[in-house]
């Protein structure tokens, strides 16, 4: 079986003007609402950019603060904590305690 296609009827060129006006204008809405949301986003990305730095000068300020000054490292989450060393640093006051 064959099937035969009529011929397609003339649209109104108020309603083609219409769909290429309506076409044109998305397009230029979503450009700018892109615009926008970039802008916005970009604060939100500053904002966390300085926060995520000031949060790592407070912990660099707070390892150092809890690192003695002879050099042990007392944060267990510091790249160059050593327990034993802590223990052997922390026993010794106790026993030179106990000798008097």
């Amino acid at each position: 079986q064959r099937v035969t296609l009529t011929s397609m009827a003339a649209v109104s060129p108020l309603i083609r003007f219409s769909r290429w006006a309506a076409l044109g204008l998305g397009v230029t809405y979503g450009f700018l609402h892109n615009r926008t949301l970039s802008k916005e986003e970009a604060k939100v990305r500053a904002k966390e950019e300085a926060q995520a730095l000031k949060l790592q000068k407070e912990k660099e300020a707070w390892i150092a603060a809890n690192t003695k000054v002879d050099g042990l490292v007392t944060d267990p989450k510091a790249p160059g904590f050593d327990l034993e060393k802590v223990l052997i640093a922390y026993s010794k006051p106790a026993a030179a305690k106990a000798a008097h």
